[in-house]
């Protein structure tokens, strides 16, 4: 009687296959992350220069006041809503010399900043 030897090589194509076939799975499913976190990215951005563009429409209408003389020197804030209870808010310094000086612009949170005592954490102390 002669022995057949499909033990060892069948186990290690087996060993191969489930390790490739797993490489496989992990490919595809970190290929489906990136193209989510891309597309999120991508309407952020988007979103970003559109509210963007508003605040200088904004911006426009505000020298074209400014140079009529139907605005006052002074501070002024512009909130462009965004989602997610965010706003572009830009803070606009009108001078005595009817010059008009962009002081800030950012994206803002609106939602309140809740702490919570779940755990004691050292104070260094």
């Amino acid at each position: 009687m002669t022995k057949t030897p499909f033990g060892t090589p069948s186990i290690i194509v087996i060993l191969v296959s489930l390790t490739l076939a797993t490489f496989g799975v992990l490919t595809v499913l970190s290929a489906k992350n990136d193209l989510s976190n891309s597309t999120m990215a991508v309407e952020a951005t988007v979103e970003k220069y559109d509210v963007m563009g508003k605040s200088e429409e904004q911006l426009s209408k505000l020298n074209e006041d400014v140079q009529k003389g139907t605005v006052q020197p002074g501070t002024y804030t512009i909130d462009i809503p965004m989602s997610e209870d965010r706003v572009y808010r830009t803070v606009v310094c009108v001078r005595d010399t009817l010059q008009v000086v962009v002081e800030s612009a950012k994206v803002v949170s609106l939602d309140e900043w809740e702490t919570d005592d779940f755990m004691n954490l050292w104070n260094g102390k």
